[in-house]
């Protein structure tokens, strides 16, 4: 049984609310049952929560990137290799975990709203590939001079815009989904009884 809480909205099963929220603290008298809207199937692939978890890989080696690569520049000269290393290390893993993470955002958002045209994923995948062509062009800028200069710096400014901008939509998008379809409730379709007792019926 899913449970929200009325003072956050935030939902969960019921094992996990049953003295308070998890999320804001707020006591059990403040917590209600909840109907998801969706099927257990679907309920149970949006549990895993794959994609929320997989999106931080990239995200985070992008900033591990964009922090090493200047101070290798400034540290001592005994320093500056390992950090190198561990950049070029970093640009080559990048585009398989990016990938990755844009396979698990399509098939979160296939079962989360059941379609991939809408505005916002549409933006979302136009970012998605562009990032993912910056990390192949940063993979291949660096081992085809096998050295880490200006232009790595620009593609990895680059990325660090393009994760910025698919954080915030992602974070927009997180708690959105569509409902199951219900059958439309019978509409009795029977006509009305014309009322006797009103002006235009009076009989002459």
């Amino acid at each position: 049984m899913m449970i929200r809480c009325t003072v956050c909205s935030f939902i969960g099963d019921s094992k996990a609310m049953e003295e308070r929220c998890p999320a804001c603290g707020a006591l059990k008298k403040a917590l209600e049952k909840h109907e998801p809207g969706i099927s257990r199937e679907r309920r149970r692939v949006l549990d895993w929560k794959l994609h929320p978890i997989l999106v931080h890989f990239p995200m985070a080696m992008i900033i591990l990137a964009v922090i090493l690569t200047p101070l290798s520049f400034v540290v001592q000269r005994n320093w500056s290799p390992p950090l190198i290393q561990t950049v070029e290390v970093l640009l080559l893993i990048l585009p398989f975990v990016t990938l990755a993470s844009i396979f698990s955002g399509r098939m979160d958002a296939q079962f989360r709203f059941r379609r991939l045209n809408s505005p916002y994923l549409y933006r979302k995948m136009q970012f998605s590939v562009v990032l993912f062509l910056l990390t192949l062009a940063a993979a291949w800028q660096m081992m085809a001079h096998e050295s880490i200069g200006w232009i790595v710096m620009g593609l990895l400014a680059a990325m660090t815009v393009c994760a910025l901008f698919l954080g915030r939509i992602g974070g927009q998008l997180l708690c959105a989904f569509v409902p199951e379809q219900r059958p439309p409730e019978p509409v009795d379709s029977a006509p009305a009884e014309e009322d006797s007792s009103a002006p235009g019926g009076m009989e002459t």
